[in-house]
C-alpha cells in the first residue's frame, strides 16, 4: 500500500504575530487543525466543505485586499 500523507505542518503566525506552526490532521475521516498552543478545532462531514468553501472565499479576498493596498 502507498504512503498516504496525513499531516502537514505549515509556518504561520500567532496572535501576536510571532512566526509560528500549526499542523492540519487527518484521522478517521475528521480533519484536525492544531495551533502551536495546542488549541485545535476538528471538523466531519459537510463542515469539512463549509470550512473550505469559506477558507476559499477569505483567500480571494486577502488578495484582493493585497492589491488595493499594491494599487495605493
Amino acid at each position: 500500500m502507498a504512503f498516504e500523507q496525513r499531516e502537514w505542518l505549515l509556518r504561520c503566525t500567532d496572535k501576536d504575530e510571532s512566526l509560528a506552526t500549526c499542523s492540519i490532521e487527518v484521522s478517521a475521516g475528521r480533519v484536525e487543525v492544531w495551533a502551536q498552543d495546542r488549541a485545535m478545532i476538528g471538523l466531519s462531514g459537510t463542515e469539512i466543505v463549509h470550512f473550505r468553501t469559506a477558507l476559499d472565499d477569505a483567500i480571494a479576498r486577502a488578495g484582493r485586499d493585497r492589491a488595493e493596498v499594491a494599487q495605493g
